[in-house]
């Protein structure tokens, strides 16, 4: 079985790296990057583990959250979702789990 490129996987969660910045969300979790973070949860799922990259600004731009998309449903019903400041990290992962794409 070959790996896939980036390009052909269907989902990857995206997180804006202009949002990481100015929410300063980047050092979040338990002194852990938040992105950093997010990989080491989504590594310890069972199953093949969903990539993460930081993107550029996916122009929601909130005043008080970080943007998250996963790329393979930016087409489709409500693809973005906003971890607002206040907001536990690990609602990221239910929110994934809701999408379909955790088991």
């Amino acid at each position: 079985m070959s790996k896939l490129s980036r390009r052909t996987r269907p989902d990857a969660l995206l997180i804006c790296k202009k949002c990481l910045k100015k929410q300063r969300r980047d050092c979040d979790v338990d002194g852990v990057e938040l992105d950093d973070w997010l990989k080491q949860q989504l590594r310890a799922l069972d199953g093949e583990p969903l990539p993460m990259a930081k993107c550029k600004c996916l122009d929601l731009c909130p005043d008080d959250g970080v943007v998250l998309a996963l790329g393979g449903k930016l087409a489709g019903k409500k693809p973005l979702h906003v971890i607002k400041n206040g907001d536990k990290p690990e609602r990221v992962i239910r929110w994934l789990g809701q999408r379909g794409r955790l088991g």
